[in-house]
């Protein structure tokens, strides 16, 4: 909570630093985060400190989320989600406002459903726009790392809990849709399947492999166009690919998280190193390191699935 209030004020103070080192210097570490385990993040996660505020006595009426209402919760997620992640393209890594706007949104949104539900339930572990990243890349934590947050379990969350059972967390957010062969079709499934091409759309907008017009900076449309083409045209392309192979969801899912990770890593390391002022050559290292990290984790998450 410190770090966020400092981050703050150096929106006000230093916007473009600021900026510069939390788009490109700090959130690109996320995801090799949620792949040791997302518990790692979520001990520590600034806006679940303000989802966690109220403190519910033990003997308290628990108020939690039903699972009924758990797949449109994850969907609402999903949507924040493809509408943030475009919109750093031509809005959110250049504009200090917009991206206090964004987050302050997001904490007072926590806060209120902290006072709602109980614990997570009214944000963390429904509309958090991170918590399918979390879902599918924390299906297979390389480290054990105790939920610091709920202690004791209050079943805030009744079905699918990522601080419960990270492993299964994902598996079961797929719902009745999974022994069907249409897991693809539930929210998560959807994100699933979506995300790697989303991620190859993403940069080839921000590296200007995909033409972005005049400034350099891409149009609302163009970036939307280019992330959510990317994420449909993926979307075939892997659906068919496991309906051919038959791959149970189990596994798909550990393949999509690989693959999306080997994108996102293949990518980022040459801005992240700009943004940390690390010299040219340390690109390689940070894309061998990183991507080392991947494949360790993909070969541990496909044995695991057998």
């Amino acid at each position: 909570m410190a770090g966020t209030m400092g981050f703050g004020v150096a929106l006000v103070a230093w916007p473009d630093e600021a900026l510069r080192l939390f788009w490109h210097g700090v959130v690109p570490a996320l995801p090799a985060v949620f792949l040791v385990n997302p518990e790692l993040w979520r001990n520590v996660c600034p806006v679940a400190t303000l989802n966690t505020l109220r403190a519910p006595s033990p003997e308290a009426e628990i108020r939690p989320l039903d699972a009924r209402w758990v797949p449109l919760a994850t969907a609402v997620g999903i949507v924040l989600f493809f509408v943030l992640v475009p919109a750093r393209l031509f809005m959110l890594d250049t504009d200090p406002g917009a991206t206090g706007v964004v987050l302050s949104s997001l904490g007072g949104t926590a806060l209120i459903g902290g006072f709602v539900l109980d614990r997570k339930a009214g944000f963390c572990n429904s509309l958090c726009p991170l918590l399918p990243v979390e879902r599918l890349y924390g299906q297979r934590p390389l480290a054990v790392v105790r939920n610091a947050r709920c202690e004791p379990c209050r079943a805030c969350t009744r079905s699918a809990c990522l601080d419960l059972n990270p492993e299964r967390s994902g598996f079961v957010s797929l719902g009745a849709a999974s022994p069907s062969g249409r897991w693809y079709m539930t929210p998560f499934g959807v994100f699933s399947v979506a995300l790697p091409g989303m991620i190859a759309g993403y940069f080839l907008v921000q590296t200007g492999t995909f033409p972005v017009g005049r400034g350099g900076v891409p149009e609302p449309g163009i970036a939307y166009a280019a992330t959510m083409g990317g994420a449909a045209l993926g979307s075939v392309v892997l659906i068919t690919l496991f309906r051919i192979t038959a791959t149970p969801p189990a596994r798909a899912l550990v393949w999509l998280a690989a693959l999306a990770a080997t994108l996102f890593y293949w990518f980022v390391p040459a801005s992240s190193a700009a943004a940390w002022g690390l010299p040219t050559g340390s690109v390689w290292l940070l894309r061998a390191v990183l991507l080392g990290l991947v494949g360790v984790w993909s070969v541990r998450g496909l044995r695991r699935t057998r």
